[in-house]
């Protein structure tokens, strides 16, 4: 018993290769990657930070971080600033926004008076939350 099959020529006007599965599926991966990516802000200084036993809620609004390394260098996204700099620079990046936070993060070696006077200079300028970046030290004698 011989099985015959019928030779079933298709006309290439007919094939069409379906799109909207496709982007469906890239539209997916596309989702599914932006969800997954974490960015983080770093910065090319090794700043160690000092301990602190006490937690402080951080803030929502996006801060403004500065760096300083054990060296006393001053810098923002990688840019060296010095401390007569300081205040217009805060003030372009800010856009003359004086409610916007502002992080120090500084090393715990680096001296005090130098962190001060970052920190009057960012005063000066007219900027009021500002904030010093610490450790929480978690194994603590008590």
């Amino acid at each position: 018993m011989a099985l015959k099959f019928q030779n079933q020529t298709v006309d290439d006007s007919q094939i069409q290769i379906e799109i909207t599965p496709l982007i469906d599926v890239v539209f997916l991966l596309l989702i599914f990657f932006m969800v997954s990516t974490t960015f983080k802000a770093e910065s090319k200084l090794v700043v160690e930070l000092p301990k602190a036993t006490l937690e402080q809620e951080s803030t929502i609004e996006p801060l403004l971080t500065l760096s300083l390394d054990r060296n006393g260098i001053l810098e923002y996204r990688g840019n060296v600033l010095t401390l007569e700099e300081l205040g217009d620079a805060l003030t372009a990046l800010t856009k003359g926004d004086k409610q916007r936070p502002i992080l120090v993060r500084a090393d715990k070696e680096v001296a005090h008076g130098y962190v001060v006077a970052v920190i009057d200079r960012a005063r000066e300028s007219g900027f009021n939350k500002i904030s010093i970046a610490t450790r929480i030290d978690h194994h603590q004698d008590k």
